[in-house]
């Protein structure tokens, strides 16, 4: 389905999320909003009265600035269950507008006592230079009226700009629009003194493009290449037949859906994160991965190569020590053969170890275990069950927090300790 028709009426706009990270979290991560909000109105909010000292052309420039609203002091976004797993300093950018409608839809927000806001006849959100070639321009078309004693809404408008003014109050008049006499546009629609029935106030305004589709696709084209050169953001497609996604394009690696496992449903949560530290590939030695000198193999690829892990900058050991002899090298199968590694490496542990593992690792908590899911590292001995401790290195492991049967062994238990009460 085409996303013209909702593009008509509905303001896409994105946020980037930063944060600091720490050791144990990799550094430097930041988060985007794949798939941008889609807004059918924009709120006049009494908090950017002052700022733009009620002028609606200053809070509109603001609004379609590259600047947005940057958000300091926040906790990282990296939580479960109220847990925060990053310490890092996170800061906000919000509000960086992708595409605009054609019918611009504007909300007066409630307060006991509504600011006056001053309505221009036209907004300009680029340059005049491209409110000329490409229609790049809104006019001003009406007023909703909102009258909060007698709870009741009126619609003023005008059917172009400094034309005449007409009225729609519901089944008066037969249901039917009518002139205000003697109204004109510049006193009874643009400005901040407008001429309104009594104890009726503005409770939206509406402005429509008047390039159409040619002025939207502009803009659009306009604001993709902007994002991308402000913040490494790319915007997916040429114009808005389809609703656009958001990637960033800089130096960090994305981060893939099974690694975010704070979120209860990362696959389709609307953001994507982006990180600085490469996350440890699987092995088919399935437990704790060995020094950065061991050679060990991958899992079965079509060419039928093996694989090797680069030598350690510490280790005095040839990076083909193993080959040289002649031998192959042999996969580890015992997860005792081992201790925990020298190369890098996440714990995420029910035990509530979480981190870098090389940190956080003591001898004495043994041997850990790379899951399928999440390809986090736990103790062995951690498991539920010691289900763990038993498995041959090809086999298949499912940690505590990805596997679902631990949950719904928890809910059954708890449902029978609840029977036995009763």
């Amino acid at each position: 389905m085409s996303y013209r028709l909702s593009s008509y009426f509905e303001t896409l706009i994105t946020e980037v999320h930063w944060c600091s990270g720490s050791p144990a979290t990799g550094g430097k991560h930041l988060e985007v909003w794949h798939t941008p909000q889609q807004c059918r109105s924009l709120e006049l909010k009494l908090s950017q009265y002052k700022p733009s000292q009620g002028d609606v052309a200053a809070w509109f420039k603001t609004l379609v600035s590259l600047d947005g609203t940057t958000v300091t002091d926040l906790k990282c976004w990296r939580e479960q269950e109220g847990q925060l797993l990053c310490d890092g300093k996170r800061r906000d950018i919000q509000g960086l507008v992708v595409s605009l409608p054609i019918m611009l839809m504007l909300e007066i927000g409630e307060s006991p006592k509504p600011p006056v806001w001053n309505f221009p006849g036209t907004l300009i959100p680029l340059t005049k230079a491209m409110a000329k070639r490409d229609g790049l321009i809104y006019d001003l078309v009406g007023f909703g009226l909102h009258s909060q004693k007698g709870q009741h809404f009126i619609a003023r408008y005008c059917t172009r700009p400094h034309s005449g003014i007409y009225e729609y109050d519901g089944m008066s008049n037969g249901g039917y629009a009518v002139r205000v006499e003697r109204a004109k546009f510049t006193t009874h629609l643009v400005g901040n003194a407008q001429m309104f029935p009594d104890g009726y106030r503005i409770a939206n305004a509406i402005y429509h493009l008047r390039g159409g589709l040619q002025a939207q696709d502009a803009f659009f084209v306009m604001r993709a290449k902007a994002l991308a050169k402000r913040f490494n953001l790319n915007i997916s497609g040429q114009d808005l037949s389809t609703i656009p996604q958001v990637f960033y394009n800089g130096n960090l690696l994305e981060l893939e859906p099974p690694e975010r496992f704070w979120m209860l449903s990362p696959l389709k949560n609307k953001t994507k994160e982006y990180v600085t530290k490469i996350v440890p590939r699987k092995m088919d030695a399935r437990h704790s991965p060995p020094p950065l000198s061991i050679t060990v193999t991958t899992k079965p690829q079509a060419s039928g190569l093996q694989t090797k892990l680069p030598a350690s900058p510490e280790s005095e050991e040839p990076e083909d020590a193993h080959t040289q002899s002649g031998q192959p090298p042999q996969p580890v199968r015992s997860p005792n053969e081992l201790p925990l590694p020298d190369s890098p490496f996440e714990m995420n542990c029910r035990c509530g170890v979480k981190g870098d593992g090389n940190l956080l690792s003591r001898g004495d908590e043994g041997v850990a275990i790379q899951c399928d899911e999440c390809e986090g590292w736990s103790h062995i001995a951690c498991q539920r069950d010691g289900r763990a401790s038993l498995l041959a290195s090809k086999d298949s492991f499912i940690c505590d927090f990805c596997d679902a049967s631990s949950v719904l062994d928890l809910k059954f238990h708890q449902k029978l300790r609840i029977s036995a009460r009763k």
